[in-house]
């Protein structure tokens, strides 16, 4: 294969990941935007709410979502397709401030840990023995709020974070797009009196 189309197929890459990569930060951003926008973050301690367990799934599954969308573009996509996507270059990451590089860290770990895996060490699963009385005992298992979300703070970060990416990924695209005029297929769109 000639340099240039090898060039041309890395280029091509580039652009699939850039614009993988642009969906699913926009799809984080939206889901941030809701559960701030909602009421979700919630103090364990709210019991009494008569909505409270509504409320706490929706709140953990959104966080779940939002924190797997936002680590899709670093997480090692592709490992067993014959022509891999390369992941987001880390360049990405370099252009945050410190205190977005400390949620995306938090972030990456925490969909490491705690949403994509059910790391043992984040749970810190201890059963312990509940001794209910006359001679009665329960096995309780006791470990880490794994599903505990984000804070308002981290979230709002998180949707900085996300435009940032999305930003840099639009300066990216326009480069390659121009690069890839020609190599790459057109679509032809069909007025209503064509067939």
């Amino acid at each position: 294969m000639p340099i240039e189309s090898l060039e041309i197929i890395g280029k091509w890459k580039q652009l699939c990941r850039l614009l993988i990569s642009y969906n699913d930060f926009k799809h984080a951003a939206d889901i941030a935007h809701y559960y701030l926008e909602g009421d979700y973050e919630l103090d364990r301690e709210e019991w009494a709410d008569g909505d409270y367990y509504q409320r706490r799934v929706m709140g953990e599954a959104m966080n779940c979502a939002m924190i797997i969308a936002y680590a899709r573009p670093f997480s090692g996509n592709d490992k067993a397709a014959l022509e891999k996507i390369p992941d987001l270059p880390s360049r990405y990451v370099r252009s945050l401030d410190e205190r977005g590089r400390q949620v995306h860290e938090l972030i990456i770990k925490d969909r490491n840990s705690r949403m994509a895996h059910s790391d043992s060490d984040a749970w810190e699963m201890i059963p312990q023995v509940l001794e209910l009385g006359e001679g009665r005992e329960l096995i309780a298992p006791v470990h880490n709020d794994t599903l505990a979300p984000l804070s308002k703070d981290d979230i709002r970060i998180l949707m900085s974070n996300c435009n940032i990416f999305m930003e840099s990924i639009m300066e990216a695209r326009e480069d390659l797009e121009r690069q890839l005029q020609g190599y790459l297929p057109e679509l032809k769109v069909l007025d209503e009196g064509d067939e």
